[in-house]
């Protein structure tokens, strides 16, 4: 079983086979990013509600207390009061994680699209803001995986043990590991590939400009673009894509 599954992760990151590995991870990763922030965005309107409901409850609470006598604590408020006070806190410190899973929900989906456009397009660099993001996840998530085993709400027992809970972690971090190393490998490929398409940029000399400042048709199939220096000719034959993954 478990050589079964090293030779079908050595089989997608053989070169070529990245481009297809990559580009299921980025339609992955931007799915589950659509269902955290619609999570997110789920309990921070039923946390808006909450405290829409429960301030109008303090303000029904003070109006009560115009008009009939209510006991009082030594500290001088009714129990009542201090509960409000004891929820309104919880309620705020509920809206102010929320609003930050939110945010930090809507960067990982942009630095997810960007992974797939980038994945599309063949470009690196926008394929970097997710290499990043994710490794930073990561290590939070390990950080939470660890105080979550040690903490007083007894995670160990509702996971059904302790070697459950670390089976589990030690799965969705390998599977994590893997299409991260996927992504990585093509990125890595993706960046050799131009630095040599970078390297066969030849300048020839710069035709007779048209009238319309457009280069003409027999150039720009030769795939030319306009530099500095004239015209450059990227040597497009001898480096492929196709050709660089075989």
């Amino acid at each position: 079983m478990i050589t079964r599954i090293r030779n079908l992760v050595a089989t997608q990151m053989l070169p070529r086979n990245l481009r297809i590995s990559a580009l299921l991870v980025a339609i992955y990763q931007v799915l589950i990013a659509h269902f955290l922030l619609f999570v997110m965005l789920l309990g921070l309107v039923h946390a808006e509600e909450m405290s829409t409901i429960l301030s109008a409850d303090i303000a029904d609470h003070k109006e009560q207390e115009e008009y009939y006598f209510i006991p009082t604590l030594s500290t001088g408020e009714s129990l009542n009061t201090v509960r409000f006070k004891s929820a309104s806190h919880l309620a705020f410190v509920t809206l102010v994680i929320l609003y930050i899973g939110t945010s930090i929900s809507v960067i990982y989906l942009l630095s997810c699209l960007g992974l797939l456009i980038g994945t599309l397009r063949k470009r690196a660099e926008l394929m970097l803001p997710w290499l990043i993001l994710d490794s930073i996840g990561a290590i939070l998530v390990l950080a939470v995986m660890v105080a979550a085993a040690n903490s007083e709400f007894n995670v160990l027992y509702y996971s059904g043990g302790e070697i459950q809970y670390w089976i589990f972690c030690g799965i969705m971090t390998t599977f994590n590991l893997v299409i991260w190393l996927i992504v990585q490998a093509y990125y890595k490929t993706l960046r050799q590939m131009n630095k040599m398409r970078h390297v066969a940029a030849v300048p020839i000399p710069m035709p007779p400009v048209p009238r319309n400042d457009k280069i003409p048709y027999h150039y720009r199939k030769e795939n030319m673009y306009l530099g500095e220096n004239g015209l450059k000719h990227y040597v497009t034959d001898l480096v492929t894509e196709d050709s660089y993954l075989m």
